[in-house]
């Protein structure tokens, strides 16, 4: 009987031990599944990468643009409206401030030959005129912006320059536009590789850190039918001396021990002789 016990004790863990295998695996396959769901997920949305400027760069770039608007923009007014230039004392080299310019220039656009035409004015004055009034603002103030938003302010500088009738500066202007256009482009490119780049190690992080995760869970299943193992030999080591136990006082079978009253009469004398020896 003993052996019985033994053998399905035995049977019962390695069945035990086993199930709990198959659940850890097909808890890894379900969890791999969701690492490489999650890695799609992940690329249909791209991390973003900055596409801002050196500030010093940056900063060089707007004033440079901001100076170019400005001069011509006193040359301009000196042409055309000197006493006003005067009387706002522009007549200085770098005296006239771009967004003050853009103000005089809203104000008294209609006494001057600046090709716009009825239609475009308000469109003009709140798209346009602010993006190069702007222009300086961002260059004194040293804010890092995206290569597009500085992209879409120097295209306002052009049509500015255009607006201004100054061909040689919207000339400089455009060339400037077209070169930070092919930087923008090149750039955008080497961020989509290294997204791709960025998006293989992630699932590749993760897929590993699933598999150690699942190992580390596996282990653990392991050790724990060990241990398990491990107690019901203790418990079956008690079970076997107790078994002995009751195998030496044990009556065999067929027989009661009170088959007949001679065995109860000499159980009871012999109580009795050792009542009196006591």
């Amino acid at each position: 009987m003993t052996r019985q016990k033994n053998a399905k004790r035995e049977y019962v863990s390695t069945e035990a031990s086993t199930t709990s295998a198959n659940d850890i695996k097909r808890s890894k396959t379900e969890s791999v599944a969701a690492v490489n769901s999650g890695a799609q997920g992940c690329a249909k949305r791209p991390p973003r990468l900055s596409s801002q400027l050196p500030l010093t760069t940056q900063h060089d770039l707007l004033q440079h643009v901001q100076h170019l608007l400005e001069d011509m923009c006193q040359r301009f007014g000196m042409k055309w409206c000197p006493q006003e230039m005067q009387k706002h004392r522009w007549t200085e080299k770098r005296s006239l401030e771009l967004q003050c310019w853009v103000k005089f220039l809203k104000k008294h656009s209609s006494c001057l030959p600046i090709s716009v035409s009825e239609p475009q004015a308000s469109a003009l004055e709140t798209l346009l005129f602010t993006k190069v009034a702007n222009i300086r603002h961002l260059g004194v103030h040293r804010r890092a912006l995206e290569l597009p938003t500085i992209l879409d302010h120097l295209v306002a500088a052009c049509t500015f320059a255009e607006l201004h009738q100054d061909i040689e500066v919207n000339a400089g202007l455009s060339s400037i536009v077209r070169a930070l256009q092919n930087i923008h482009g090149d750039l955008m490119k080497q961020q989509d590789s290294m997204r791709e780049v960025l998006q293989r190690r992630i699932t590749q992080i993760r897929l590993q850190q699933a598999e150690l995760e699942h190992q580390a869970e596996l282990d653990t299943e392991q050790d724990n039918s060990r241990r398990l193992v491990e107690a019901g030999s203790k418990i079956d080591d008690l079970l076997r001396g107790g078994w002995r136990l009751e195998e030496d006082t044990t009556i065999p079978r067929g027989r009661s021990p009170f088959s007949d009253g001679s065995e109860i009469d000499a159980i009871l004398t012999e109580a009795a002789a050792r009542s009196s020896v006591s």
